[in-house]
């Protein structure tokens, strides 16, 4: 078994080439892009972009071997390649690994990723304790979108990045083998609302590695 994460396109669909074009050499400039052999140019990254993974690491998902803890250590990776590959795009990643509770395994710029880092979220990973799914979800997907009011009060008080109106690129991975049997402050139904309010208010894109929990999208 193997989980594999990709990156996502980390552009609005509607936001056309010379809105692009137009922005500053402070953000990811589109016409310095090359061109494929095709003649297209590819998708360009956008300025900023704040990814979070949520793991599962109850004591059932010792089923899955090492699989979780390979799958989180190759999302940091290419988050860290993407945010090095393109230096003017602010990419931010958080790690959260829950089973009976939650812990914040890493937060802060992928550029910055070290394989320290990385070897501390697998060992986070490591199974043990049950499922605290729904309360740690929610309270996670809430935290991102601090995360993203905070970046659209910087652009507001800088009336170059208004005017430019650059993309916030967002993206939530939730990795999970089973059902909640601990949480208390949240329902279901609390979570699918949090995940469409994610999706229409934030543009977020959530992803789900997951069984039995199409109840929840």
């Amino acid at each position: 078994k193997s989980i594999d994460f990709i990156l996502l396109p980390q552009t609005k669909p509607q936001q056309t080439l010379p809105e692009l074009s137009e922005m500053s050499a402070t953000l990811a400039c589109f016409s310095s892009v090359k061109r494929a052999g095709d003649g297209e140019r590819p998708a360009p990254v956008a300025p900023f972009v704040l990814s979070m993974f949520v793991g599962d690491r109850s004591g059932s998902m010792c089923t899955m071997g090492t699989v979780p803890q390979e799958g989180v250590g190759d999302f940091m990776a290419k988050h860290r390649d993407l945010a090095k590959g393109n230096p003017r795009t602010r990419v931010q990643i958080t790690i959260y690994a829950f089973d009976d509770y939650a812990t914040r395994c890493y937060h802060g710029s992928a550029r910055r990723i070290t394989e320290r880092d990385i070897a501390n979220v697998k060992r986070h990973m490591e199974p043990d304790g049950t499922t605290r799914l729904i309360d740690t979800a929610v309270e996670a997907i809430a935290e991102q979108q601090n995360h993203v009011d905070a970046i659209r009060r910087e652009i507001s008080c800088s009336r170059e990045l208004s005017r430019l109106n650059p993309t916030i690129a967002v993206s939530f991975t939730l990795l999970t083998d089973g059902d909640d049997n601990v949480s208390t402050q949240y329902t279901p139904t609390d979570l699918n609302a949090k995940i469409k309010e994610h999706q229409a208010d934030y543009g977020a894109t959530c992803m789900f590695a997951a069984a039995n929990q199409d109840a929840m999208i």
